[in-house]
């Protein structure tokens, strides 16, 4: 995956191997990103895709990226000076929680009905031969649990596993693998948006000891790999505040954000938000010019990317939506008790499993606003705004609230936790390009 994405992304100039490490964990993302989609277009053709073939189609994307687009080798701006024994004592720290995170993974089952009925269920049947197929779907039980969710996850585990039938240990090492490159995508992410290492490598233990990770329902589901996606979308939207001619290109941003409803349903909510914040970012004063149709380059690569994701979920047999039947009635009669279910959600979020982490990134989104920051502004708005949208879903759902709530809410939101403590971690580094800030 990482040779597919290095074409796109060069490998960056600097030795420094935890820089080369995160770059590994950004092209690894963007390489699986391509293969998945280039795999999952030509299995709908009917050729073979699985086994060798796709660990040919993923050395071909490498090959004709290194070939048609111009290297450039990747760049962070400058860490701030810091201690050399601050620095390692913070990597030993990540190194630690990451290796307890693998250690759990190792002794827990993969017990999660969503794994069972809707993801894995998916990556066990939909290759037969090296081909792709997906008739299972419209036939009974398969059709009764989720059959429109999308397939981009169960097409990367199979192509992971080279196209034989996954099983529990095969889960477990892709898990542990996205939880390494999500970890890699944060720090990125940090040093991108000016944060040193030391403070980079702790935030990322602290994320590596959340709920995202600690929680083994999410062993074998979406959300893992739902947040790598995420912050590597957020690793370009920041670089592209840097120097004009340091910007990643526009195509790449908005293919990443067009992945995102390929992989879970929300994606497509989350990918219009990210898509709204990259815009409020390079309006930005010290944003630079943009040159010519950056903007019409951005949407049109969101759109071919996650036109075909869309249009396969509709094709695929309808399952259960949680906003079937007479949602408007179920709204309407549920709005007046609205502040019962954001209690109820409340609770949730304030649960000793979060480390007090959503009330400090309230406060530090605050005073993030506060200082004008757009970084912060624009990501924190994100997490709200889909926040927000799970509320409203919440209210029209055809289950009950509460019991609905009680089984989705706490890991939904393990899956925006990176996002938001990106947002909240950048409240404490002024940006030097918005001249709009406060001090």
């Amino acid at each position: 995956m990482a040779f597919a994405g290095s074409g796109v992304v060069p490998p960056p100039a600097s030795r420094d191997l935890a820089v080369r490490f995160d770059w590994l964990c950004f092209a690894a993302t963007v390489g699986a990103v391509l293969t998945v989609a280039v795999v999952a277009a030509t299995g709908l053709l009917g050729l073979a895709v699985f086994g060798g073939a796709s660990i040919g189609i993923a050395a071909s994307i490498g090959i004709l990226t290194r070939w048609l687009l111009p290297r450039r080798a990747w760049t962070l701006p400058p860490s701030p000076a810091e201690g050399r024994s601050t620095v390692l004592v913070s990597r030993v720290v990540l190194a630690a929680a990451l290796a307890v995170f693998a250690w759990k993974v190792h002794r827990v089952p993969l017990w999660s009905w969503d794994h069972y009925s809707v993801w894995g269920m998916k990556a066990r049947h939909l290759a037969e031969g090296g081909f792709l197929n997906l008739s299972f779907l419209r036939v009974a039980p398969f059709r009764y649990t989720n059959p429109e969710y999308p397939i981009g996850l169960p097409v990367l585990w199979r192509i992971l596993t080279l196209g034989r039938t996954p099983a529990w240990p095969d889960f477990k090492v892709c898990h542990v693998l996205f939880g390494v490159a999500t970890v890699g995508l944060f720090r990125l992410a940090l040093r991108a948006g000016g944060i040193s290492s030391s403070f980079a490598n702790a935030a990322a233990a602290f994320v590596a000891a959340s709920p995202l990770y600690w929680d083994t329902e999410s062993l074998g589901l979406a959300e893992m790999p739902l947040a790598a996606a995420i912050l590597a979308a957020v690793v370009l939207l920041l670089r592209r505040r840097e120097d004009p001619s340091e910007r990643p290109p526009v195509w790449l941003l908005g293919f990443l954000l067009g992945s995102l409803p390929g992989i879970k349903p929300e994606g497509l909510s989350l990918a219009v938000l990210l898509l709204a914040a990259g815009w409020v970012l390079g309006r930005s004063p010290g944003a630079g010019r943009r040159p010519p149709g950056e903007r019409a380059v951005l949407a049109l690569s969101v759109l071919v990317t996650a036109g075909p994701a869309i249009a396969l979920d509709r094709a695929l047999p309808p399952g259960q939506p949680f906003l079937q039947g007479e949602w408007m009635l179920r709204f309407s009669a549920r709005l007046p008790h609205v502040l019962e279910v954001l209690r109820k959600m409340g609770e949730e979020l304030v649960a000793s499993d979060w480390i007090g982490f959503w009330p400090v990134f309230l406060l530090a989104a605050a005073y993030g606003i506060w200082r004008r920051d757009r970084r912060v502004a624009a990501l924190s708005a994100v997490v709200a705004a889909q926040t927000a949208l799970y509320l409203f879903i919440y209210l029209g759902t055809y289950l009950d609230p509460a019991a609905h709530i009680r089984s989705s809410f706490f890991r939904i939101m393990s899956a925006l936790l990176p996002l938001a403590a990106v947002a909240a971690v950048l409240s404490a580094a002024p940006d030097a390009r918005d001249a709009s800030g406060r001090t």
